[in-house]
């Protein structure tokens, strides 16, 4: 199992795999000319702001922003976006990152200290350095060979603005008051309940016209807006959260909305005049309008270059057979680079699943981008721009975070050498750790009769009775079935011990059902909560197959409801639609009680819902993973998590005992 690069532990995923950073490097270097604005910025950082200081010296903005570029532990924005960032939350969250970034280089400047005498000679080793260097040689390939020729000619600014009326337009903004009613983290439902309906008072007064809205607002939001009567400024849209600006652009001036509820707490809006449209002069229009004429010629002249530089042969890639080759054959030709399937087993572990499936396509993608990247940086130095200092420093920078990676994994990999059965025990020991693979799995499988069986009514009748019977059988056979029995009947080893019951029950399908009936199951990791609107999905089709009000009964609250709006006396099972059931029966009623319930049961089916055309069952399982046949399904992705938790651990302390003896000193403003 590999974990999958977030940005926020950097020397983790460098080492989670000995060469984990270098697997993805190539992609995450080409997905940026796609996506990431670093390449197409002309920011490059201030060489003479100090960001921080170590005891062999100082980091500017200009460092970090290379060392981002090179590591890829987060964007090379980054502190670019923390400077502009206003928003005082965000901001807050961009320097944690920040730090976090400092953190990281101080503590790779440190651990590639320690393994100095490391000289990288090796052919894996080179590649890998190279690797690193990818995105560096695609910002001077850019800078050098194409932004020279990118011209935006006057011309073509006048003839945007003339084809596109809206940007003759100031943007149309919302102009509303606000009242907002904090709710305090970790909060009990009673006190969002009590948030609430203070909130409905406060509105009904302002409705009844009983006190005026800006004095509601000054003596009761909690907002830095409530001296003002809770007057925003004018907005445009992604200003704020998308439900208070949905809301801000639908009221009228003098009305007053519904209250929105945030993570944080309540808000209560009255609109406002918003002001007024004006026309923007094409002077007004003109930096932003070549602005981005200007990236979208650098973009179409970046594909036609890269076209140009991939043609056949100069780049060959054969990862679609891996599995036929030989362990010394090459897999990739680029230019002069050949990487053999020795180094990609070694460059791209991740290829290969759990099961030990080889993901050929995500692989051949990979391995034609690492061509891609090889071919820039050999027209770089072909041009003779690999001396430029950038690229130099670049170089080391690479050597440096393979050292740290190789000394890291040095320090960590005696404490990782975990077996299953340490891995079973950490399950046993803290479940609440494991719990990506330790929650219930909610599946539902659905029968759809194919067109075809339409053309012959009685015939589409007795197969309908022969579809029914032969999924009540199948529920019926697995509703007194142990899932451990199931597993160690089961002929292939399966990543997802969940999947077991459903797949065999598709299998007894298949085996009793005509060709015309088609099968299918798609399963759930998430908690009973967040599967309530996917649930609520499958009971609107049933009903609309019906015809019966899907209003009639409460089906479930919204995701982001304080509470159910149902008491539990209330809350009923599931009303299901099969043989026994009357003609005329009530629409689906779920609420997350009964998801609870069912849950917590262990494995359990709830009875068949039938419509005019299709069936589907919900099949609801706890796996039992005090069992050895449980735990044995999962035991690479036990270890793994177990693996990570040791290694982000040590990851914490070995950043913690690197700042200090760097006596890193961070001076972010």
């Amino acid at each position: 199992m590999t974990v999958r690069f977030r940005g926020q532990t950097f020397l983790l995923f460098l080492c989670l795999t000995g060469s984990g950073l270098l697997s993805n490097a190539p992609v995450r270097a080409a997905e940026r000319l796609d996506t990431h604005p670093a390449l197409f910025s002309k920011y490059r950082g201030a060489k003479e702001r100090i960001l921080a200081r170590a005891a062999w010296g100082d980091l500017s903005e200009a460092d970090l922003y290379r060392y981002l570029l090179v590591s890829n532990f987060d964007t090379p924005l980054l502190f670019q976006r923390y400077e502009e960032t206003v928003d005082a939350k965000r901001r807050a969250a961009l320097r944690k990152r920040v730090e976090r970034a400092i953190e990281t280089w101080a503590a790779t400047r440190m651990l590639a200290t320690e393994s100095a005498g490391s000289s990288l000679s090796d052919p894996l080793s080179r590649t890998r350095v190279r690797m690193l260097t990818y995105p560096v040689h695609e910002l001077v390939w850019i800078e050098r060979c194409l932004e020279p020729r990118n011209v935006v000619a006057e011309e073509d600014v006048q003839k945007y603005y003339n084809e596109h009326p809206s940007i003759a337009w100031s943007r149309r903004q919302a102009h509303v008051r606000c009242i907002f009613l904090k709710v305090p983290p970790n909060a009990t439902i009673e006190r969002w309940e009590r948030t609430r309906q203070r909130i409905l008072e406060i509105r009904d007064l302002a409705m009844t016209r009983q006190a005026d809205f800006a004095d509601l607002a000054r003596r009761h939001s909690q907002a830095t807006s409530a001296a003002g009567g809770g007057l925003l400024d004018p907005f445009s849209p992604g200003t704020y959260f998308e439900s208070f600006e949905r809301q801000a652009f639908m009221l009228e001036p003098g009305e007053i909305g519904l209250p929105i509820r945030a993570a944080d707490g309540f808000y209560l809006l009255q609109g406002q005049e918003p002001p007024p449209q004006r026309e923007v002069s094409t002077d007004e229009a003109r930096k932003a309008i070549r602005e981005r004429l200007y990236f979208l010629q650098l973009r179409k002249r970046h594909e036609f270059a890269l076209a140009e530089l991939v043609r056949f042969p100069a780049l060959q890639n054969r990862a679609h057979m891996m599995d036929l080759l030989y362990p010394d054959s090459w897999v990739l030709k680029a230019g002069a680079l050949r990487l053999t399937k020795d180094q990609v087993w070694d460059l791209f572990p991740e290829f290969v699943g759990p099961d030990f499936e080889m993901n050929k396509g995500w692989l051949a993608r990979h391995v034609y981008e690492t061509g891609v990247q090889e071919l820039v940086a050999r027209f770089n130095e072909k041009k003779g721009w690999d001396t430029l200092p950038v690229l130099t420093q670049a170089r080391h920078l690479a050597a440096d975070v393979v050292r740290a990676m190789d000394r890291f994994d040095a320090l960590v990999g005696p404490t990782t050498r975990i077996t299953p059965e340490q891995a079973y025990a950490a399950v046993r020991k803290n479940p609440k750790t494991f719990r990506a693979v330790t929650a219930p799995r909610f599946s539902v499988i659905q029968v759809r009769l194919l067109p075809e069986a339409y053309r012959d009514v009685p015939h589409r009748q007795w197969l309908v009775d022969q579809t029914r019977e032969a999924l009540a059988e199948a529920r019926d056979r697995f509703s007194t079935v142990s899932l451990e029995t199931v597993a160690l009947e089961w002929p292939v080893r399966q990543a997802d011990p969940w999947q077991l019951v459903p797949s065999s029950v598709l299998q007894d399908l298949s085996r009793t059902c005509q060709p015309m009936v088609e099968a299918a199951v798609w399963n759930s990791t998430q908690s009973p909560d967040a599967l309530l609107p996917q649930i609520h999905d499958l009971a609107q089709e049933v009903s609309r197959a019906l015809g019966i009000d899907a209003t009639s009964r409460t089906l479930a609250s919204e995701p982001d409801s304080p509470d159910d709006g149902v008491s539990a006396e209330d809350e009923s099972d599931v009303t299901w639609l099969d043989d026994e059931s009357s003609p005329k029966p009530a629409i689906l009623g779920l609420g997350r009680a009964s998801m609870r319930e069912a849950a917590s049961d262990g494995s359990r089916f709830l009875p068949i819902v039938e419509g005019p055309d299709f069936f589907a069952l919900v099949y609801i399982e706890q796996p039992n993973f005090q069992r050895e046949e449980i735990l044995d399904l999962v035991r690479y992705d036990l270890r793994a998590i177990a693996v990570n938790r040791v290694r982000t651990e040590k990851l914490d302390e070995i950043l913690a005992d690197r700042c200090a003896r760097a006596r890193l000193e961070i001076l972010v403003p």
